[in-house]
């Protein structure tokens, strides 16, 4: 956490918890997790989900309630044949 807060002030809460080569983590653990990094005093952007972050019940869902406390919200822009979907479902579901 040192690190981090030496590199800025703006920490990403966890990078597609969702993804096992990623933060491989469930909701719970990450709830769990979420009072160290407020203890840093950063600001906190909310978990970037790597899939269905349109999806009721989907894991940045169930995670929701929590976005309260953060500052951000990550927003990802990925690029190929799956981008323009990707985009126009998150899209329709704001």
């Amino acid at each position: 956490m040192k690190e981090a807060k030496a590199g800025g002030t703006t920490l990403l809460g966890f990078n597609e918890p969702d993804m096992a080569g990623q933060a491989n983590m469930s909701v719970e653990q990450a709830l769990a997790l979420w009072p160290r990094l407020q203890a840093t005093g950063m600001r906190l952007g909310a978990p970037a989900v790597a899939f269905g972050a349109d999806r009721p019940g989907g894991w940045l869902d169930r995670y929701a309630w929590f976005t309260l406390s953060t500052k951000t919200s990550p927003t990802g822009l990925y690029t190929g044949a799956n981008a323009n979907a990707s985009g126009a479902a998150y899209r329709d579901a704001a």
